[in-house]
């Protein structure tokens, strides 16, 4: 279910895979009688993951957040700034990853 619901980065597994076919209480030991009905869920939990952005992407999401939210010109003028070098150094280093990719992959033919 973890894995289906993970969307922005990757499940894994490490060490002794048998004990995940164990039930959970075998390690939380003896339960007491308590209520079983689960605790209310607050408004803002049942909206968690609509907003999640792949690991690289924060960065610039923070940056537009701050300029869609804040009401002080000059958060929203620096916020600006940032975001806009954030992606002119993206682009510079696209770039350059696709030149070096292109110079390895030209043969002597393409000359």
């Amino acid at each position: 279910r973890v894995k289906k619901e993970t969307n922005t980065s990757t499940v894994c597994q490490f060490g002794d895979m048998s004990i995940s076919k164990m039930m959970v209480g075998s390690f939380q030991g003896e339960k007491e009688d308590v209520d079983s009905r689960p605790p209310p869920i607050p408004p803002q939990w049942l909206s968690c993951g609509t907003t999640a952005v792949p690991g690289p992407q924060v960065p610039l999401a923070i940056q537009e957040r701050i300029i869609k939210e804040s009401s002080d010109p000059a958060e929203v003028q620096t916020a600006k700034e940032k975001l806009e070098k954030m992606q002119k150094n993206r682009k510079f280093m696209e770039e350059k990853v696709r030149n070096i990719v292109q110079t390895v992959l030209q043969t002597d033919d393409e000359e």
